[in-house]
This record gives structure tokens, sequence and C-alpha cells, in this order.
């Protein structure tokens, strides 16, 4: 079963484009910039969330793709 598992999530990391999976890793990037400073207890201002926002629009496919490509590259006892 684990190894069927591994299969399957190999093969849906080597699709060149899945939005869920880019979108999930949207929401990762949001919640890492956010929880730092708040983490930090510094105040996260409308326009610090706005920039996040906006910095997380631009990049969040390349951040996947990259993420991606780790999966791919990975050998069996990495994952």
């Amino acid at each position: 079963m684990g190894e069927w598992a591994r299969e399957v999530l190999l093969r849906a990391a080597r699709r060149s484009e899945d939005p869920l999976f880019t979108e999930l890793i949207a929401t990762r990037m949001i919640l890492l910039n956010l929880l730092k400073p708040l983490a930090m207890g510094q105040v996260v201002t409308p326009e610090d969330f706005t920039r996040i926002s906006a910095t997380v629009r631009s990049d969040k496919r390349k951040v996947a793709q990259e993420i991606r490509q780790q999966y791919v590259t990975a050998s069996p006892k990495e994952l």
C-alpha cells in the first residue's frame, strides 16, 4: 500500500501544471510569510498583507514548480 501511495504521489507531482497544487503552495507561502512576523510580536499592517499577497500571486507558480521538481528528483529515501 505504501509503495502504491508513493507512486500515485510521484505521478501527480510530475504533472507539469496542477492548479490545486499551485494554490496549496500559495496558501503555504501566505501562512509562512504572515506567521513569522506575528510570532516575533510584530504587527502585520494592511499594506504588509497587500504586499505579501502580491508577492505570492506573482511567485506561486515558480515556487510550486520548484517544489514539484524536488519531488521528481528526490530519491525514495528522501520522500
